[in-house]
């Protein structure tokens, strides 16, 4: 059984009482129809010949047009990222195997916004402008190609996202149709995604509902925009997957950011089958930069909580933002602008574009036996030198607790001359954390790879050797090169599906790659049962002088007790033999000023962590 490091990089709890920001947001009605019913996407590709657009570029929120500010003349990090993996590649306990690689859909549209979704049976694909390719499992083709406008009836100009349902067993998307601001959302009448659909339109009233993103939460979905203020959409879950002619939506507008324009928030989407903890309230992600304000003095992720009743719209609320520190970041990739361009490629000076300043694709939410888990990824300034690296998270809720906190983060960023961007990030059942991305540089041409982790891999690590799934040979001709990529875990076997663009002439086109993590960790149920089993606690809480620290150990071994203040300094250490059973110390904390500190109880093969108020 490997040894987890003993590190704590940046561990930051949340704390709902400490966020004065917070503020509640009430609903507004949203009127919503069903548009129509499609016919099956077999039987509509049937109909179709594939013909490629004319050559163009998707239309986005005019405030991606605008200059980005920096406000903050002396934004964290000075220098390389803090949270920069210092090792690569020093193990060979945790592999990628990769297990097939099939051709994706292509046109001429820039940017290809290519995401994917799994099921039990079933691989769909969804590019802009807008066309849907499905898969069978073995590779097999069963829809070659049909346009999303022939699904839903209305003229079509991008964004698609999409998402399996694990509990209805359907899938689902969004898209932006032409015309007057509104979306469209769609949801296949069966399990088979190449059947027909329930189509639905709503209107959106803060404006062009630009980079729509879809997630699954309770009795609701969740589609976020990059609207005139950015906002989060909730739609009856029920109502859509049993085709209601005019179900229940509603609308929450979120706070904007006073000098920076991309800024919506990210949906966080159920994955798995565990069910969340308590039916609980939806997330909804969104990172900040210091740069961006001029009074900032940190980075950090904002949580918004969404409650939804169906019923009743006095009680839905949207709470936030609530502030998760995290370790300095720089959305400063040759410029703020969240479409400037700083990827160099091969042979040319013309370099790609950036998407810095959010949460790529969608946050994805997983429960386990005794804790609950979200995974996250952006992009950072990996070497303080405009060299792009994914920065990426993992939040944490513990059974019985009620805040989130930042259980692990890294900024991946192999020691050479490529940058890697575009990322997207997903968890499976074993713990295991995969992670894919673009890379390009003055040396390699653009194509896409994969690294993970391991549950039992040293924290704040990305251990698996780097492996290439889609192999660039040319230049991209645009300057335009995705907002999001997307990665899945398959709901059957644990696998991971992976889509990017990548380059073998002058225009993208992309790939789907399948392949699962393969280590030496024991099972994730063996750690929950075989360590420190719980009963963590701390009194009197506020202390002052010698407080007591008991818990419950299902084994006996040492464990380290550590105490850290909110910035993550490590103030006091102590090893601790422990017995199976109840165990019990005490901790003098004279000389601690007054203030709210961090107690982390570690061991070989887990962690607890508890708050300590001191107060003299």
């Amino acid at each position: 059984m490997k040894t987890i490091l003993l590190s704590i990089l940046w561990l930051i709890f949340f704390d709902i009482t400490s966020s004065a920001q917070a503020i509640k947001i009430t609903a507004e009605v949203v009127p919503m129809k069903l548009e129509r019913i499609s016919k099956s996407l077999i039987e509509l590709a049937a109909q179709q010949q594939y013909v490629p657009h004319a050559e163009r570029m998707e239309v986005d929120n005019p405030s991606l047009e605008k200059q980005q500010l920096l406000i903050n003349p002396h934004p964290l990090p000075d220098g390389p990222d803090p949270a920069l993996q210092k090792t690569y590649n020093t193990t060979r306990d945790i592999t990628v195997n990769l297990l097939s690689v099939w051709s994706g859909l292509t046109d001429n549209i820039d940017p290809s916004d290519n995401n994917i979704t799994v099921g039990p049976n079933h691989v769909m694909q969804m590019i802009n402008l807008t066309y849907i390719r499905i898969w069978d499992k073995a590779g097999n083709i069963l829809v070659p190609q049909v346009t999303v406008e022939s699904v839903t009836g209305m003229n079509d100009i991008g964004d698609p996202n999409s998402l399996y349902d694990p509990i209805a067993d359907r899938f689902v998307f969004t898209v932006i149709p032409t015309g007057s601001n509104k979306l469209v959302i769609a949801a296949s009448q069966t399990n088979d995604p190449a059947g027909a659909y329930y189509v639905y339109s709503f209107p959106t009233s803060n404006g062009f509902p630009d980079y729509p993103k879809i997630g699954m939460w309770g009795n609701a979905y969740f589609i976020t925009t990059n609207s005139n203020s950015p906002t989060v959409f909730a739609l009856n879950r029920d109502s859509i997957l049993s085709g209601a002619a005019l179900p229940s939506a509603q609308k929450f507008t979120t706070i904007n950011f006073p000098s920076f324009y991309i800024q919506d928030v990210a949906p966080v989407t159920f994955t798995g089958s565990e069910l969340p903890e308590a039916a609980g309230d939806a997330i909804m992600i969104r990172p900040h930069d210091d740069a961006w304000e001029n009074d900032a003095d940190s980075d950090y992720l904002e949580i918004y909580k969404t409650h939804v009743d169906w019923d009743n719209i006095a009680n839905s609320v949207m709470s936030g933002p609530f502030i998760l520190n995290t370790a300095p970041y720089s959305s400063d990739l040759c410029g703020y602008d969240a479409l400037s361009t700083c990827i160099p490629q091969p042979n040319t000076n013309a370099k790609l574009e950036t998407m810095s300043s959010v949460i790529l694709d969608k946050a994805q939410y997983r429960r386990f036996s005794n804790f609950e888990t979200i995974v996250c990824s952006t992009t950072s300034d990996a070497d303080g030198n405009d060299q792009a690296g994914p920065r990426w998270y993992e939040l944490r809720k513990d059974d019985g607790m009620p805040d989130w906190y930042i259980y692990q983060q890294g900024t991946y960023g192999p020691p050479d001359t490529n940058s890697r961007w575009m990322s997207s990030i997903s968890v499976n059942s074993k713990g295991a954390i995969a992670l894919g991305y673009n890379i390009s540089s003055k040396t390699v041409y653009p194509g896409a790879r994969v690294t993970g982790r391991a549950w039992c891999d040293s924290l704040n690590t990305m251990s698996a050797v780097e492996t290439e799934v889609l192999h660039g040979t040319h230049k991209n001709g645009s300057y335009r090169y995705g907002d999001f990529n997307s990665m899945v875990t398959d709901p059957v076997d644990d696998s991971f599906w992976f889509t990017a663009m990548y380059d073998t002439s002058n225009n993208w086109i992309t790939g789907v790659s399948h392949f699962v993590l393969t280590d030496n960790c024991l099972p994730l149920t063996t750690y929950h049962q075989s360590s420190v089993t719980g009963n963590f606690a701390v009194k009197p809480n506020p202390g002052s002088g010698l407080v007591e620290i008991s818990f419950m150990s299902g084994a006996k071994e040492d464990a380290k007790l550590a105490v850290f203040d909110r910035t993550g300094r490590q103030m006091q250490n102590k090893i601790i033999s422990a017995n199976a059973g109840i165990n019990k110390t005490t901790l003098s904390v004279e000389s601690l000023t007054d203030g709210v500190y961090i107690l982390k109880l570690q061991t070989k093969q887990g962690t607890l962590q508890q708050k300590m108020v001191i107060a003299h």
